[in-house]
């Protein structure tokens, strides 16, 4: 408890130093004149506009990776204990030798979120799932106008009978590790591919700050006594601290936020596994257990 309350103090800390280092740039800037070359010097430019994306983009890769990994070596995290929780539930079922039961039991599920889906689109034209079950699907598009359906209710009824309705499967393999596959049940995270988004991101936004960085240093004076060129040298590392800060708290919250809660419905999902694999079958070997 006393942990986390410090934490929170220390962000919050942070938060309010670099918003009143933000505001004492702002002033600094206000009473601090730039001089702008009157014609564009492409040999001024791009060594400014290179040296400022290598110094971002560099920074922003380093400190999501360092967020990252403070997020997974906390000691006491809830990301961590979800993680040594989950591991447990895998090792249990693999070494038991289930993987076919958890297979039939991802085929069970998806077959069900199909089938809310079906539900759900008969729902949102204003038609019962019992209807269309009983009397709709085998009605024709003729019979459905003259029993005054209309249009966008027979398109959604012809989309379902002809098998254009899909959800994304689960896949046990999925849930033993990062997959690069989507599902409707929220229980895949790919790391990697995630990650190449937030630094692509980043590095976009680099870019764009290395630009405008680069134009305002066109016309500095290279004098260690001249206002413009400290001015300079301050923006230029309040933004590196302000990229690092960003990177590393985006890569920490990635894994703490929206991996821990793929994690926890893996184990959510898991649960409900076990409470289905305890019911007894009937007849033994009614589920298929292929893909």
């Amino acid at each position: 408890m006393r942990d986390s309350i410090l934490k929170r103090n220390v962000r919050r800390f942070v938060s309010v130093a670099i918003s009143a280092l933000t505001v004492g740039v702002t002033f600094f800037l206000q009473f601090t004149v730039f001089g702008v070359n009157s014609a564009f010097d492409w040999a001024e430019f791009m060594p400014q506009f290179a040296v400022n994306m290598f110094l971002l983009v560099t920074t922003a890769v380093l400190w999501i990776n360092s967020g990252t990994e403070r997020a997974k070596n906390e000691e006491c995290s809830p990301y961590r204990d979800n993680s040594v929780l989950y591991a447990g539930q895998i090792k249990k079922i693999t070494d038991g030798g289930r993987l076919g039961e958890l297979r039939a039991f991802c085929k069970l599920k998806t077959e069900e979120l199909l089938q809310n889906k079906i539900s759900s689109l008969l729902a949102n034209v204003g038609i019962d799932r019992k209807v269309y079950d009983d009397t709709l699907k085998s009605l024709s598009v003729t019979e459905l106008k003259k029993d005054g359906y209309v249009r966008r209710q027979i398109v959604v009824i012809e989309r379902i009978r002809g098998g254009r309705v899909h959800v994304k499967p689960i896949r046990y393999m999925d849930l033993l590790s990062d997959s690069v596959a989507r599902d409707d049940y929220g229980v895949n995270y790919n790391e990697r591919a995630d990650k190449a988004v937030r630094v692509t991101s980043r590095a976009i936004r680099s870019a764009v700050m290395s630009v405008m960085l680069a134009l305002i240093s066109i016309d500095i004076i290279r004098d260690i006594g001249n206002m413009q060129t400290w001015v300079m040298f301050f923006m230029r590392l309040f933004t590196i601290v302000w990229t690092a800060y960003g990177a590393e708290h985006e890569g920490y919250t990635r894994i703490t936020d929206v991996k821990n809660k793929v994690t926890l419905r893996r184990i959510a999902f898991l649960y409900e596994f076990e409470e289905w694999a305890k019911v007894p079958r009937l007849i033994s070997g009614t589920v298929p257990f292929d893909e």
